[in-house]
């Protein structure tokens, strides 16, 4: 990952304005990506409306 990309990272976490923030996806470019922030206000109040098996690419986590 890159300075630039920790740095918005940080930036976002830091902040805690956005709840959620979406992200081009680098292992399927016709895809998105949704980041959580986990110390936003509001992420209490998140619901999963739809749950499915999805097998995670190991470089992601």
């Amino acid at each position: 990952m890159g300075a630039a990309s920790r740095r918005w990272g940080a930036q976002c976490l830091g902040g805690g304005a956005s709840l959620l923030a979406t992200v081009p996806s680098v292992i399927v470019p016709e895809e998105s990506n949704v980041l959580i922030n986990p110390r936003h206000p509001g992420c209490a109040e998140l619901v999963i409306r739809v749950h499915r098996q999805w097998n995670y690419d190991d470089r992601l986590l």
